[in-house]
């Protein structure tokens, strides 16, 4: 399975560009009219590689929700609380991370909303990432209870995805175009805090 995946991979990087901003403005908008926007408090982002959606411009917006932001940290994520003017710092993998000097870590348990970026996503929730598995470790962890929301463009919505074991898939994805969300997804009874 792995192989079928890293071919995908391979085959998606020859398709990415830079994220269109005009595309990134229409997916932030979307995010948050979901009907769990308004009652999530703690949200979980990440700062975007060239050819990811941008959702940064979203900090501005909502000011009164907490944002989280990871960081690499060994072969896992530490998580880190924003405030406005924290310092970002280059990562592990070049992308910029909370500074751990700056930023306050919290745990897994503290997010209601995890937006989750990915190379692509499938119509059935499932996530192809870079293959790390930073991302899967993150959410596959027994005290995770947010709503995980993966991130992407219509391009890359895929029919199918092939999958391991370990693979995290999303309650629902969101893309320029609209909303998929799954048979079963924790939005069915919109969201609540438990």
């Amino acid at each position: 399975m792995e192989i079928e995946k890293e071919i995908l991979r391979i085959e998606i990087r020859k398709r990415l560009t830079v994220s269109e901003p005009e595309t990134a403005s229409v997916i932030r908008s979307k995010v948050m009219s979901l009907d769990c926007w308004g009652g999530a408090r703690t949200i979980f982002a990440y700062h975007p590689l060239p050819t990811e959606l941008d959702l940064l411009p979203m900090l501005d917006v909502e000011r009164g929700k907490d944002w989280i932001f990871p960081r690499v940290s060994g072969e896992s994520l530490s998580l880190h609380l924003w405030s406005p003017g924290a310092c970002w710092r280059k990562g592990a993998f070049g992308i910029l991370e909370p500074d751990p000097m700056h930023w306050p870590e919290v745990g897994v348990e503290a997010i209601d909303v995890a937006l989750i970026p990915g190379m692509a996503f499938d119509r059935n929730g499932k996530r192809l990432g870079r293959g790390r598995g930073f991302y899967d470790r993150l959410l596959a962890s027994p005290i995770f209870r947010a709503l995980k929301v993966g991130i992407t463009t219509d391009r890359f919505l895929l029919d199918e995805i092939p999958i391991e074991a370990h693979d995290i898939p999303m309650d629902l994805v969101v893309t320029e175009s609209g909303i998929v969300q799954y048979e079963g997804s924790r939005l069915d009874n919109g969201f609540e805090r438990e």
